[in-house]
């Protein structure tokens, strides 16, 4: 017997897959380009091209935040990036954002980042809601006998 379990072939091995580096991996904004478009909106160009581009811009940088582990498997990550768009589209309007103190691709980012935790928390509330009027129905039910919980053969 232990003669035909050395002949067996030895299971293949999946190959491995090449690490990328970080130096190595594209950005999904050029930040220099986009704090480039920044200072011209500041300045007062208002050309749709560019509002085009820095509106593109965020919500790439909210899709980009919603790829991470912390964000990844939440299944209304669509409503966590509509509202992160909106938030970041409100402060770019709005210009409440200062060029010169920090990097605006990080400030953005933060914005994404506060908005997603801000849907995490609206929706456990509303699950937390709907779990308690849920108890109260079904213990209602059975309070007034609306519920069998009697199990005989005749019921069937």
């Amino acid at each position: 017997m232990e003669s035909q379990q050395s002949k067996k072939a030895p299971a293949k091995k999946p190959a491995r897959r090449k690490r990328v580096k970080k130096e190595d991996k594209p950005y999904y904004i050029d930040p220099k380009v986009f704090l480039e478009g920044l200072y011209r909106y500041v300045d007062g160009d208002e050309c749709k091209k560019l509002e085009r581009y820095l509106f593109t811009s965020i919500k790439k940088i909210a899709i980009g935040l919603s790829h991470s582990p912390s964000f990844i498997n939440y299944s209304f990550k669509d409503e966590m990036i509509s509202d992160a768009t909106a938030k970041m589209s409100a402060a770019l309007l709005n210009k409440k954002f200062k060029i010169n103190k920090g990097s605006p691709f990080g400030y953005f980012t933060t914005i994404s980042y506060h908005a997603f935790i801000n849907r995490i928390k609206k929706e456990k509330k509303y699950h937390a809601t709907l779990k308690s009027y849920r108890e109260m129905v079904y213990d209602d039910a059975l309070a007034t006998g609306k519920i069998n919980t009697s199990f005989s053969e005749d019921d069937s």
